[in-house]
């Protein structure tokens, strides 16, 4: 599959973003504000703020980075990588939010 990266998180995983997520998925089904760029996903992967571990899912972890301030009110980029059995992870979905709390706990930085 053509991929557009792969690269490592802090939590020493492989992620990767696959062509056919972003284009397929990703791009067309956000509007505005809303849709990160491949920059800003892969951004999110190899900087992040937080890493949270999904709530609805242990093998899903959301990779948090600042997107920038739209008209005063500050936006996040939020990742949701999954893992497989065979421990690689893919990116499932991304998209830019006001908020991203409530989403899963905090796994790095630890003690956050």
């Amino acid at each position: 599959m053509t991929q557009y990266f792969s690269r490592f998180g802090p939590l020493g995983d492989a992620v990767t973003l696959e062509a056919a997520c972003y284009d397929v998925h990703i791009r067309p089904n956000k509007r505005g504000p809303e849709v990160p760029s491949v920059f800003e996903i892969q951004g999110a992967i190899t900087n992040p703020i937080a890493v949270l571990q999904s709530k609805k899912d242990p093998d899903s972890f959301f990779y948090i980075a600042p997107a920038g301030e739209l008209k005063g009110r500050m936006w996040y980029t939020l990742v949701l990588a999954r893992c497989d059995r065979l421990d690689t992870a893919f990116v499932s979905t991304a998209f830019n939010a006001e908020r991203y709390a409530g989403k899963g706990d905090v796994i790095w930085p630890q003690g956050k």
